[in-house]
């Protein structure tokens, strides 16, 4: 759709977008869709994210003023084994291994449990070097004033857990370390407020068709829903535990109070019209247990409580099980 409105589309990415097909999930096996994409040398992902903000910030100062263009923007380093420069100020201290460097998995779990502080500053480090990429972004669009022009979204594209339910990293689990990640937006022309509502990354690029005054597009292009909109009924999303297989059946139903964790059938999730309710939680993850724990109280609360959202939700036909 933006594309059809006139933007040219450039890519900044550290990461080979062609890992697990993601550049053909994202711009279509054609990839026909963006205008612009970052090549890989083999250097360093801290090395690597430098030279594609470098990059950004040439591109954008450099633009022809009349025309719009949409920068997609995807940093590395932060990914485990979370790295830095070695150069780098202000370091946390200690940490497992070297900036550049990584320790096996196996490694970092077992300092999660018995010395977090030796991996989670690894963490913090690779957010401080990656803060400070996109704080060169940002004053560069403020010394040539292009910054109250521009609309800017930052977005972490998953959490991270250190072993708080089990796991390192992310994507089998469906808690809140793993699906809370912070969306900031800036809009030219808005004050700032904070949203106190349930959104998901689905909901950033119908925000961003909003904007561009394509409202009416928004549901032929994007199960999201624009976050400019105070519609209650849209207020839940959807996730899936996606690191267990790649056609996920373990999901998150989250809603302003609750979240349903849930499974279809697992050889065939796809084509599943069974629901099996695994546990109910509240907004802290603390269990909730409905009535007395019995199947028909856990039915009452599911249909009491999720029955308008999965009714929303295009690839499931399973409220005949809650009847």
């Amino acid at each position: 759709m933006l594309k059809k409105a006139g933007y040219t589309i450039n890519v900044h990415t550290a990461k080979d977008l062609r890992y697990l097909y993601g550049l053909s999930i994202m711009f279509g096996k054609s990839k026909t869709l963006f205008d612009f994409i970052s090549d890989h040398p083999d250097i360093p992902p801290p090395t690597q994210d430098q030279r594609i903000t470098d990059e950004l910030i040439t591109m954008s100062i450099n633009q022809d003023p009349s025309e719009k263009s949409m920068n997609l923007v995807f940093w590395d380093s932060t990914h485990y084994p979370y790295r830095w420069p070695e150069d780098m100020e202000n370091e946390r201290r200690p940490f497992a291994g070297d900036p550049l460097g990584g320790l096996p998995l196996n490694e970092a779990r077992n300092l999660a449990l018995n010395d977090k502080e030796m991996i989670f500053n690894r963490y913090l480090n690779s957010l401080r070097f990656t803060d400070d990429l996109f704080g060169q972004f940002i004053d560069a669009l403020k010394r040539e004033g292009l910054f109250e022009q521009s609309v800017i979204v930052i977005v972490g594209d998953h959490g991270q857990q250190f072993m708080e339910h089990g796991f390192m990293m992310h994507g089998r689990t469906l808690f809140n370390e793993d699906l809370r990640v912070p969306l900031f937006m800036h809009i030219p022309g808005r004050s700032h407020e904070h949203l106190d509502i349930v959104a998901s990354e689905m909901d950033i690029m119908a925000t961003l068709m909003d904007l561009c005054g394509l409202g009416p597009e928004i549901p032929l292009a994007s199960d999201g829903k624009s976050l400019l909109s105070t519609d209650p009924t849209l207020d839940f999303t959807v996730s899936a535990a996606a690191g267990l297989q790649n056609t996920p059946y373990l999901f998150a139903l989250e809603t302003n109070q609750w979240k349903l964790i849930f499974e279809l059938e697992a050889r065939a999730p796809k084509e599943s019209r069974l629901l099996f309710v695994k546990r109910i939680l509240d907004n802290d993850d603390q269990e909730f247990i409905p009535g007395e724990g019995r199947e028909e109280d856990y039915r009452v609360f599911v249909k009491e409580h999720f029955a308008e959202a999965f009714e929303k939700i295009g690839f499931l036909d399973v409220l005949s099980g809650l009847d």
